[in-house]
């Protein structure tokens, strides 16, 4: 495994219904910044299930631990938290590593 593996985030989130609209917004102008800002941010989807609409998942790929830390203290990551405060009923983040930096 190299000694600086790519980080890979898989979120699943629960949105409040009376949220959704303005969430979408939100995580998509974040999800554009984070790529725009941060050169370590390789990658940042937000993606509706067909399943369930009032769920997304984000996937999230980073150069490595350290670029992830830069977006978690980013002045935009910041500034995201706060407008989205109270919007997200649940949510779930899976921290990975992928496949081929298995190799």
């Amino acid at each position: 495994m190299p000694n600086d593996p790519r980080v890979v985030l898989v979120v699943h989130l629960s949105v409040n219904e009376s949220y959704f609209d303005d969430y979408v917004q939100l995580i998509t102008a974040h999800a554009q910044n984070s790529l725009r800002l941060e050169a370590g941010c390789l990658q940042f989807e937000v993606l509706f299930p067909e399943e369930n609409s009032n769920r997304l998942i984000l996937v999230e790929s980073y150069e490595d631990a350290a670029a992830l830390e830069i977006h978690k203290q980013s002045a935009h990551m910041s500034d995201y938290r706060k407008r989205t405060e109270g919007m997200v009923s649940e949510s779930k983040i899976y921290h990975c590593i992928a496949s081929a930096e298995l190799a």
